[in-house]
């Protein structure tokens, strides 16, 4: 045998014990015996006895109630829904039972979890589940069985068992729990619900006790302090009102050898004088005699006290009722009793106890989720994975500080709108109707497109004459700029030199570039769309806008395009029609060509971009944009029922032009009554 350091000569070599993988080999540490749980250390607060006093807590005590009447109106208004496991088919369908199978137990689900709040209470709750076979079949109420008809097994109800029925609980070899015993009025019989039937909601899961830890638990000492003083209290006042009584008697009543006539006096006398109350019986018999003396032997009378006791009461049992509410982060309730406390602290410690039914309500969502959720469903055949139910959250959101948080966003270039699912959001937030109208966004997001369009360009404009003002001048030019960069700043911004943001380009191998995601993701909307519309700004060289101004000279002389090398060009971009000048041009317009162009764009044919001119009174929805080339192409879109055109846009400093009529008259290849 080798010799181990520290080990005493002549012992055996200690073995590390063998175990499987799977074994336990420990407990939680848990104190209970034959089911009975003994982990509280007051003996008043243990068992059937702590059920009896936390319900005299909760239900004598206006405190301890207000408390627990405002988690339970705070919990029924929570709004609950069903979140899909996956996207397909099946997680559709899935989720739509789950949400089926919600709304079609005998009771509500408001009901459901103001049952389950009883667990604040005591510590814990225990659900039966109940299932039914969904049919049409009529019940002996006259009801309905259930809402559907496809044979599906769905929950009936969760039915509580009440704590006070509880008996004690069934644990395994390792601690775990098994089920509960019970004995319900009106019977009393011993009943046993195992916890594969059941659903045990508990504050806290330390130890695996089953029983968990009340609410109440932190508050009992300041409420038996209260309660004593309360009663005390009530005596004293009751005492300062009527007086104090005190009876006169012979002393040889008072005597050890005083008859036995003389004690039963003595005995009736005391009770009389322990019973003396103020109210609508009050009245006295007493007896009367004279000494020799002509003195009264037997005096009755009311002994009143002068001057102010020294303590409050009131201050007492206010420190009592503050700890309290304190217990659960509920003192918020208190606020502005006495006249103290600002709005701020009550909105700051409402805002705790909100955060704190929010984790009461997360371990309701963990227990039907892991337990009742699944069971369902294997019920039904149905393999995993499996909807969850969830919850909105608690805490209320300030309509100040929302308001204030867009605005703040909006100024530092946040684009927040137009966006449907975002302003819904914000609509919930603010308990306003949804809105649904989807084209009359769209027809919204076009109008912000050429707004972002104009919004842009004139701040590129100002951009380069800012340049060739003075320090004075460029501080006249601060509050009219100032209007341009909020709407620029709410819009969406140009796109990089990608070529794949450009309309038609071919998508560059391996797919299009991914920006990283931000940590919110918004949706892809008709708004975003159209920023990635809002093209480059700068004197555009991209292969594209070459080749389309090699054409423009293909059909124009040089001498009516030297404006286009001055000119800021962006693009190709969608530019609403509604923003273009349509009015007949000088030699009218060819119908015919007209229809064919429109009749290649139904086909599917691409169109090249047309030239489109931005003049300094250009407003959006004006339909100011001039047509520099390309007049019948964008009558052949407005043919084919569109509402935007590809094109390269020119930003210009004067109002008139070449591309007004002289590039008309100009046009080397015109034929007789075709407009450019």
């Amino acid at each position: 045998m080798a010799k181990v350091v520290g080990q005493r000569v002549g012992t055996p070599e200690k073995k590390e014990p063998e175990y499987g993988t799977f074994e336990t080999i420990g407990l939680s540490g848990l104190n209970h015996q034959a089911g009975y749980v003994y982990e509280e250390f007051l003996p008043q607060l243990q068992g059937l006895k702590a059920i009896r006093v936390y319900k005299e807590m909760a239900s004598n005590d206006p405190i301890i109630a207000s408390m627990l009447f405002a988690i339970d109106m705070f919990l029924r208004k929570v709004n609950w829904s069903v979140q899909k496991a996956s996207e397909d088919q099946k997680g559709e369908e899935d989720a739509k039972f789950l949400e089926e199978c919600m709304g079609d137990m005998s009771g509500t689900w408001p009901d459901f979890i103001s049952e389950v709040t009883s667990m604040l209470e005591q510590g814990w709750s225990y659900f039966e589940i109940l299932y039914k076979r969904r049919t049409n079949e009529e019940k002996a109420d006259g009801n309905l069985v259930s809402k559907f008809n496809d044979n599906k097994i769905g929950w009936r109800k969760f039915d509580p068992r009440s704590q006070d029925s509880l008996d004690r609980w069934e644990f395994d070899e390792e601690g775990g729990i098994r089920g509960m015993w019970q004995r319900p009025a009106p019977t009393y019989q011993l009943r046993y619900i195992p916890i594969g039937k059941a659903l045990l909601f508990r504050t806290t899961s330390r130890k695996n006790n089953p029983e968990g830890k009340s609410v109440l638990r932190s508050a009992y000492r300041p409420w038996y302090f209260k309660k004593r003083i309360e009663e005390i209290e009530g005596v004293g006042v009751e005492r300062d009102l009527a007086g104090l009584p005190m009876a006169e008697v012979p002393v040889k009543m008072l005597q050890s050898d005083a008859s036995d006539a003389d004690k039963a006096m003595i005995r009736s006398i005391k009770e009389l004088v322990k019973n003396v109350r103020r109210d609508r019986q009050e009245g006295i018999i007493w007896p009367q005699q004279y000494d020799a003396q002509n003195n009264p032997l037997y005096n009755f009378k009311l002994l009143s006290s002068g001057g102010t006791r020294q303590f409050n009461t009131s201050e007492i049992i206010t420190r009592y009722e503050q700890r309290m509410a304190m217990t659960v982060l509920a003192d918020f309730i208190l606020t502005g009793h006495d006249s103290t406390g600002s709005f701020a602290l009550a909105t700051s410690k409402s805002g705790m106890f909100q955060a704190a039914l929010g984790a009461w309500l997360d371990i309701i969502n963990d227990v039907v989720n892991n337990y009742a959720v699944p069971r369902l469903f294997r019920l039904n055949g149905v393999d995993g994975p499996y909807p969850t139910i969830i919850h909105d959250p608690v805490q209320q959101v300030s309509l100040n500080e929302l308001a204030t948080m867009i605005a703040a966003l909006a100024g530092a270039g946040a684009q927040l709108f137009p966006d449907t699912d975002l302003e819904n959001h914000f609509r919930e937030l603010m308990h306003l109707p949804l809105r649904e109208d989807k084209d009359k966004d769209s027809s919204s997001e076009q109008e912000l497109r050429n707004a972002t369009l104009a919004a842009q360009i004139a701040a590129q404009r100002s951009a380069e004459k800012q340049a060739e003002l003075g320090p004075q001048q460029q501080l006249e030019q601060i509050k009219g700029m100032q209007q341009q960069q909020k709407l620029a700043a709410s819009q969406p911004k140009p796109l990089g030199k990608d070529p794949a943001s450009t309309p038609g380009a071919p998508t560059p191998k391996g797919g299009p570039h991914k920006m990283a995601a931000p940590p919110r993701q918004r949706r892809d909307t008709a708004g975003s769309r159209a920023a990635a519309n809002v093209a480059k700004v700068a004197k555009l060289t991209t292969p594209e806008f070459m080749h389309a101004r090699e054409k423009l000279g293909d059909h124009y002389p040089e001498e009516v395009l030297e404006w286009t090398h001055e000119a800021k060009w962006f693009g190709p971009m969608d530019v609403n029609l509604s923003d273009i000048a349509m009015a007949r041009r000088p030699g009218g317009r060819d119908p015919d060509k007209v229809k064919g162009i429109a009749e290649a764009i139904d086909s599917g044919k691409k169109m090249d971009p047309v030239f489109l001119v931005l003049t300094p009174d250009f407003r959006p929805g004006e339909g100011k944009l001039r047509i520099a080339d390309g007049y019948h192409r964008t009558l052949g879109f407005q043919k084919s029922n569109l509402d935007s055109i590809p094109a390269y846009v020119a930003v210009v400093d004067d109002t008139k032009g070449p591309w007004d009529k002289a590039m008309h008259d100009a046009k080397l290849n015109k034929h007789e009554g075709e407009e450019p």
